[in-house]
């Protein structure tokens, strides 16, 4: 009788489902990488713009990294909207968040994507 017969389907290819799954997740790594490094140099070539905003709403969202150590972030968003009524909702650190106010008015720095800073009117 032959021995490898006698071993299960499963356990003769396993070697290969782990190295499969491997390469699974290091290209959905790699394309995230990837994604967030395109977005960075769009926004790198985007003009710096300044325009006149209220804030009109705030968010947050809370995420989890997909490592071996869990750890649990806060990720915070606000939506501006400009004179000519167009919205936009950038991505904050958590200090910028909390000092702005739905309704506050002020100066709206953003390149592409990116917020750079609001500075409130007096």
């Amino acid at each position: 009788m032959n021995a490898i017969a006698e071993v299960p389907f499963f356990i003769r290819f396993y070697p290969y489902i782990i190295a499969v799954l491997c390469v699974a997740l290091g290209a959905l790594y790699l394309a995230a990488f990837l994604k967030k490094q395109r977005q960075k140099r769009a926004d790198d070539r985007s003009p710096k713009r300044s325009t006149e905003a209220v804030v009109m709403a705030k968010r947050e969202e809370l995420a989890h990294t997909d490592t071996a150590v869990n750890r649990i972030y806060t990720q915070y968003f606000v939506t501006f909207e400009d004179l000519a009524g167009n919205r936009t909702e950038v991505s904050v650190t958590g200090r910028e968040y909390g000092m702005l106010a739905e309704g506050d008015r002020g100066q709206l720095s953003i390149q592409g994507s990116r917020f750079l800073g609001f500075e409130r009117f007096r």
